[in-house]
């Protein structure tokens, strides 16, 4: 068993033998320009994977495309009369709508194709430098405003003007009016209308200082609801007496509707005193401004809620990813193990795991002994929200996979895992690109501890929303022989990741970067690996 390994490179020939690993790289692939990883003589069928993971994660995004999930619960009867999952319409050239989020612009156009004689007018608030997608002028043409903010996910001015005029027009509602909302991930930024004494700057460095230090997003969002004015159900109030339909696609884990977007058409039942505990959690009284502590510490106001006006309804989430990632699987002939949609541990614990799973289940297929796969399973079923079932086909595959009844495995999991930024001058980096780096260092240490000779792993992360933290990737690969090129590139893994810049790590990979841009859509992140023997030639 390896213990360690050098990084030294000795030359023989036309190869590279990196000391201490079992792999034999060819010279031409430790240069980027010489396309690495799309090489017809790669002995380990790497580009060959990574091309089916990006497929794989197209038709997943597809899946949550909100066009497609209005029109499946949406039913148009005649001309006025609807049913909207399950529950009956009347609109009367009397629809108002406003919508916020990276996936709405999408959810528009379908609302705009179904309802469009009936819509007076609405307001869109979307990200910054979103893509404008085909047919966007038949929503201008229903007097519909799209507005953008939020540039890099933070709340600002631009997007506070859009918020303000959201709730201006929630207020002009009537009896006999319907408010149309449509929610999706990102809502929550680009809805910022602050209490009075509290700036969008405030807020927008109050959340920053939360997600640094690794705050899920729905505390993030218990403390964005206390200091908004449309937040935590306070829209569905202003539209009083209107009736309210939101259309709401989850980025949240578990779908609590109250969370998505903070909420704005749901009632809030936390505590008053749960935003300024959340603060202390994570000792930032001292780091916050003094108004806004004094803010969280203000009993809330009881309000009647008009919950028989309001229609919460969920069109889609991260498990439809998810189950559309495993039907690809299925079709490209690999055994899908579907993990979990509620993963949110830390990345650093996450990709120990994934690491620690694929090599231990890769000797339990080499040795015919399940028994350490086993216990690594079994730990991991309550943290990671995956049941009993889950291990037993992890157990029942270890022989066939042995046999060559598939292709290899393909184990998929979702969510929102958070990340600890360690600040450094122009680190840059995201939830998804940092799994991927990560998993790639652990993945290389395991493998070649154990000498997995044969053995190819790739994993794929990534957000379904193209954007990954504040950069303009989605994602990045990761896989044990990546960092041998890094090494052999001068890239020291180790560093990037102390110094949370797994942006420029990938930067310098750029095959091993996921770049697509804005999706249209947002359910949280993909995590997809394959494990399949090597192809020799």
């Amino acid at each position: 068993m390896l213990t360690g390994f050098s990084q030294s490179i000795l030359m023989v020939g036309s190869r590279i033998l990196l000391t201490g690993t079992r792999r034999v790289i060819p010279a031409k692939w430790i240069s980027y320009s010489c396309r690495m990883c799309d090489s017809d003589e790669s002995p380990f069928p790497i580009r060959e994977i990574k091309n089916e993971l990006f497929v794989m994660y197209q038709q997943a995004v597809s899946a949550v495309k909100p066009g497609r999930l209005v029109s499946r619960i949406v039913k148009k009867c005649d001309d006025k009369n609807y049913i909207i999952k399950g529950r009956k319409y009347v609109f009367n050239k009397n629809v108002y709508v406003v919508g916020f989020g990276k996936a709405v612009l999408d959810m528009a156009l379908k609302v705009n194709e179904v309802f469009g004689e009936h819509i007076v007018e609405g307001i869109l608030s979307v990200p910054e430098g979103i893509k404008n997608p085909p047919g966007v002028e038949e929503i201008k043409k229903r007097n519909i405003q799209i507005r953008e903010g939020a540039a890099k996910n933070l709340p600002d001015k631009k997007a506070e003007s859009t918020a303000r005029e959201i709730g201006r027009l929630a207020d002009s509602l009537g009896d006999g009016m319907i408010l149309m909302v449509l929610i999706s991930g990102g809502g929550s930024a680009l809805l910022p209308a602050p209490v009075p004494g509290i700036t969008v700057e405030d807020t927008a460095q109050l959340v920053s200082k939360l997600q640094c230090n690794g705050a899920t997003i729905t505390e993030v969002n218990s403390v964005r609801k206390k200091l908004c004015t449309l937040k935590g159900g306070k829209l569905a109030i202003r539209a009083n007496p209107a009736r309210v339909i939101t259309f709401i696609l989850s980025d949240v884990i578990g779908d609590p509707l109250d969370f998505i977007a903070s909420g704005p058409t749901v009632k809030n039942e936390d505590p008053s005193v749960l935003p300024l505990e959340i603060i202390e959690k994570y000792h930032l009284q001292t780091q916050i401004k003094s108004n806004i502590v004094q803010e969280l510490k203000k009993q809330q106001k009881t309000i009647d809620f008009p919950q028989n006006n309001v229609y919460n309804v969920l069109i889609g989430n991260n498990l439809t990813a998810l189950l559309a990632a495993k039907e690809a699987a299925i079709n490209k002939g690999y055994f899908p193990i579907l993990l979990s949609d509620k993963i949110s541990c830390p990345v650093a614990e996450l990709s120990e795991w994934y690491s620690t799973l694929c090599v231990t289940f890769w000797k339990a297929q080499e040795t015919r002994n399940s028994t350490d796969l086993k216990e690594v399973l079994h730990l991991a079923v309550e943290k990671y929200g995956f049941t009993d079932e889950v291990v037993e086909l992890f157990l029942s595959f270890v022989p066939k996979f042995r046999e060559g009844a598939f292709k290899g495995l393909c184990i998929i999991g979702g969510g929102e895992p958070t990340v600890v930024v360690h600040k450094r001058c122009g680190s840059k980096g995201g939830r998804s690109q940092e799994l991927a780096l990560r998993f790639s260092v652990k993945i290389h240490e395991l493998a070649n501890q154990e000498e997995c000779d044969n053995m190819a792993c790739v994993l794929m992360a990534a957000g379904t929303d193209g954007i990954d933290g504040p950069t303009d990737a989605a994602g990045g690969f990761g896989y044990l022989e990546q960092i041998d090129i890094a090494n052999a590139i001068g890239l020291d893994a180790k560093t990037y990741i102390e110094r949370s810049n797994s942006y420029a790590y990938f930067s310098a990979l750029p095959r091993d970067m996921i770049k697509i841009g804005h999706t249209g859509t947002n359910v949280m992140d993909l995590h997809i690996i394959m494990i399949k023997k090597l192809r020799r030639k």
